[in-house]
């Protein structure tokens, strides 16, 4: 499994992870923008949007809520804002990843056809 540069085309979709009993998605669109919501026992707990850029290896947002705690490793809502926020982002030939913290503790996975 080789590891593939981000680019704008192939960083597009939906990505979704779970921890502690909340399920965080964030999907990014073809128009730059993306919606981010977290969900606990079914029910919204965030919605936001805003817009994102893409380099290589990570994905950067602008105006982004941090549900996961990377210091804490717990999702802890209602979270922190932040101006900008930038994701690690992994790709290889079975899957993307988008993580927040360096020993990969928490990942918002995309699966890809």
């Amino acid at each position: 499994m080789a590891c593939k540069p981000a680019n704008n085309a192939l960083a597009l979709g939906e990505y979704r992870g779970e921890k502690s009993g909340i399920t965080e998605v964030i999907l990014l669109k073809k128009d730059g923008v993306f919606d981010h919501s977290a969900f606990r026992d079914g029910k919204q707990i965030l919605s936001e949007s805003g817009t994102f850029t893409v380099s290589p290896n990570e994905v950067t947002f602008v105006e982004f809520t941090e549900v996961y705690d990377v210091i804490m490793d717990a999702m802890r809502p209602p979270g922190k804002k932040f101006n900008s926020y930038a994701f690690t982002y992994i790709r290889d030939d079975a899957f993307a990843e988008l993580k927040a913290d360096d020993e990969r503790k928490f990942a918002l996975i995309q699966w890809l056809p």
